[in-house]
């Protein structure tokens, strides 16, 4: 009840049960000479919700409730107050019965919440791949993808997948294979995507950025039949044994096995007798793992296309949308971005990967390109609204489209005091990896803004999917109850690869009272429904509901967002506790203004004796070796011991609070060219005094991250005219360390003038490969 009633919280309790008991007036009921006129209670109480129990003149009880109207609105009363008498009159009937088994709905109600999990169904008869061939047909000409300065039209992105796809048949890739797709930010991204569909093949995107170690992983887990690279990727291959098809290879006319391949459509005599359908898997994602390893989700064709029917009563896509490609392809949201933009014959920019770090120039690329389908994570999205605070170019943008992660709506206040909440719309869409993208819609409002208090309003479903709220029991849980989301219908994957019994663990067959069984998935998310208008009634058993929608919480164990990745804290604790002197680890996550940022804790191995602060330096270093960067925590803290509490469980109020602004070192003033440059860069982009920026300073430590990083990237390339990759970050201790790193290239070193592909080609046209 405690839930249901606004600003929870009372320094001992949000409820009161008074139980009364009138000696006296039992003692004078049987007295004659005693007549009883009226009886009633008159109580003050600091409670927001206080229950009396008494027995009234017939003997019955009678149960009052007293709230505070301005924690608890009359509706709300009237709705806590029948669960009430429900509840007791329930114990009344049978007392062998525990509370918890009984439903506090009324019959109204559970049909009105169970009709949140009804669903609309959107058959499904084609392929991802057949229908962008249809878009082909219709727009051959239309530009299809753009990267920098390069771009294909609807037929040439087609005819270089068709080529591709011939020669994975040519190295027995065929229908029902997992295709690795581990390629850079290039046309050949999507290139690679279409021709391992175009096969009858799933594609299991690999970020080029990952650690070697999670791409070995992922290679033996899926126990890939095939791998599309590039050259340039070649280097961190040489220990992969398994069939490697280069990419580039289509774009080499010269070479007689590519001019020989046929660049028309595969059909029926190309592939197996397999028969190709829609439930085929379309693609495979890796995602955080509580027990330290990832793990593989199923998706199907189907899932995907019935999802852009599903959002299309909400969303209006068409030929003439730009999309952009911000994410990378092991991040479900690109499933989003790419099959968007070619499902209905859309543009699609490749967003560069120093771009996705620049708000700035990302800015820039939105308003040069003309974007009008933008997809971003909150976290990336408050980045660009300060861009377009110091630089408001004119953007083209019709909807900008929320998933990954909490959307805090107090944040968007800057951007709708300037565009306004329509033009363009504002979406929220909360969604899973193992439910395809996207689960709820839900439009902002300039009004939700200004009166939801931060929460994060997910919406309603979209309408092939459903959503459940249940208590640990199973039960439905009542509006404005916090509970565990259950979502079911046809974006619901396949399940986890090559894991029967975590599949069955979290897609679960859920029984209802009328005896019908239904496959859900558990999302270990919170959430509550909200009621924006609930019309008085003196009857609440049949209060009708309207405006109804859900409201993300949290999380019910330790997974968290960051950046829109989902990430297990467990797997990097199992990281943490596997490097060298580490005896036993936490990890916890804590707000950086509006941005969550990871703090780990660790007990060192009995007997350490060096220096904890190399130690910690090192930690990180291996930590980079294993995991990708956005699970690297951002602080790592030393501690003797991991206080308990009376329970046995972490003390988490024990450990020392990290100061993520500053850690300090010793000052030491910077020295050459460089180093001045390089303390003048840094102080801009981590919004810091030069004078607190000594040469012995760590860029990490001062608050820097990936993200931070490539912008110091960008302004080296335009300042000091030279070459540097992220890379330099984690091999450099202290600025002093890179800028030596810079000063031993080529002082006239400048970023070559051919594009990548250019350059691979050249290199295959020698004969190096």
């Amino acid at each position: 009840f405690s839930e249901m009633v606004k600003e929870a919280g009372h320094p001992i309790s949000d409820i009161c049960f008074n139980d009364v008991h009138f000696h006296v007036y039992r003692a004078v009921q049987g007295i004659d000479e005693f007549q009883i006129v009226e009886g009633d209670i008159v109580e003050k109480t600091n409670f927001p919700l206080t229950f009396t129990f008494h027995s009234g003149l017939s003997g019955e009880l009678d149960l009052m409730l007293q709230y505070d109207k301005l924690r608890a609105s009359d509706e709300a009363a009237e709705r806590i107050l029948a669960y009430m008498h429900r509840a007791v009159t329930q114990l009344c009937q049978d007392r062998s019965q525990l509370y918890l088994h009984n439903s506090l709905l009324s019959q109204s109600e559970s049909e009105e919440l169970l009709s949140l999990n009804s669903k609309q169904n959107f058959p499904v008869t084609e392929s991802l791949h057949r229908i962008f061939e249809k878009q082909v047909m219709q727009a051959p000409e239309a530009i299809a993808l753009t990267y920098e300065q390069q771009e294909l039209s609807y037929q040439e992105l087609n005819q270089r997948a068709n080529k591709l796809a011939r020669c994975l048949l040519a190295e027995g890739i065929t229908h029902g294979d997992l295709v690795g797709v581990y390629v850079a930010r290039s046309l050949d991204v999507v290139v690679s995507i279409l021709a391992a569909l175009k096969v009858g093949a799933a594609y299991v995107p690999i970020d080029p950025a990952a650690p070697l170690t999670r791409v070995e992983y992922i290679l033996q887990d899926a126990q890939l039949t095939g791998l599309i690279s590039q050259y340039s990727l070649k280097d961190k291959l040489t220990s992969v044994n398994i069939c490697k098809i280069w990419v580039e290879r289509i774009s080499v006319n010269a070479h007689e096995e590519i001019a020989n391949q046929a660049d028309i459509n595969l059909d029926h005599s190309d592939l197996t007798e397999v028969e190709e359908v829609a439930d085929d898997r379309a693609y495979v994602i890796y995602t955080s793992g509580s027990t330290g390893k990832p793990k593989g989700v199923e998706v199907t064709h189907a899932n995907v296309v019935r999802l852009f029917t599903g959002a299309s009563q909400h969303l209006q896509f068409d030929a003439n949308d730009v999309w952009t490609v911000f994410h990378s392809c092991a991040f479900d949201f690109s499933v989003w971005e790419i099959w968007g933009a070619l499902l209905h014959g859309g543009r699609l920019v490749m967003v560069p990967y120093w771009v996705t770090r620049s708000a700035d120039d990302f800015n820039q690329l939105l308003s040069d390109t003309g974007v009008t389908v933008l997809n971003q994570t909150p976290g990336a999205f408050y980045q660009l609204i300060e861009a377009q605070q110091s630089n408001p170019l004119n953007l083209s943008l019709r909807y900008v489209i929320f998933g990954g992660e909490k959307l805090n709506l107090d944040a968007l206040a800057p951007w709708v005091a300037k565009h306004g909440d329509n033009s363009p719309a504002l979406i929220n869409m909360y969604g899973i990896t193992e439910t395809t993208v996207h689960v709820t819609y839900r439009q902002i409002l300039k009004s939700d803004i200004e009166s939801a208090e931060g929460s994060s309003l997910i919406g309603k479903p979209l309408p092939d999917l459903g959503m459940l709220v249940l208590g640990p029991h199973g039960e439905i849980n009542p509006a404005g109850v916090v509970g565990e989301l259950y979502i079911s219908g046809a974006g619901l994957a396949k399940g986890y690869l090559n894991r029967a019994e975590l599949t069955e663990d979290r897609f679960v067959n859920y029984t209802f009272e009328d005896g019908q069984q239904e496959r859900l998935y558990r999302t270990g998310d919170l959430v509550r429904l909200r009621i924006s208008r609930i019309p008085k009634s003196s009857e609440p058993e049949s209060v009708e509901r309207k405006g109804t929608e859900f409201e993300y919480i949290g999380r019910t164990d330790t997974q968290v967002k960051i950046r829109g990745f989902r990430i297990e804290l467990g797997e990097i604790e199992s990281e943490l506790v596997r490097c060298e002197s580490v005896q036993k680890a936490h990890v916890l996550v804590v707000q950086q203004g509006q941005t969550p940022t990871l703090v780990a804790y660790f007990v060192p191995e009995a007997g350490f004796s060096g220096a904890m602060d190399s130690l910690n330096t090192d930690i990180k270093k291996q930590l980079y070796a294993v995991l990708p960067d956005y699970m690297v925590p951002k602080q790592i803290i030393s501690v003797e011991k991991f206080a308990l509490t009376v329970n046995g469980k972490l003390d988490v109020k024990a450990l020392p609070s990290p100061d993520l602004e500053t850690i300090s070192v010793e000052y030491e003033a910077p020295t050459g060219a460089t180093e001045k440059a390089l303390v003048g860069i840094w102080a801009e982009v981590l919004n810091k005094t030069e004078d607190s920026i000594s040469n012995r300073s760590n860029f990490f430590d001062l608050g820097g991250d990936s993200l931070s990083a490539m912008q110091v990237v960008t302004a080296i390339r335009r300042q000091l005219k030279r070459e540097v990759t992220v890379k330099v970050f984690f091999e450099a201790a202290d600025l002093a360390s890179f800028a030596l790193i810079l000063d031993k290239q080529d002082e006239a070193a400048t970023l070559p003038e051919i594009t990548s592909t250019d350059a691979e080609d050249v290199e295959y046209e020698e004969g190096t490969l």
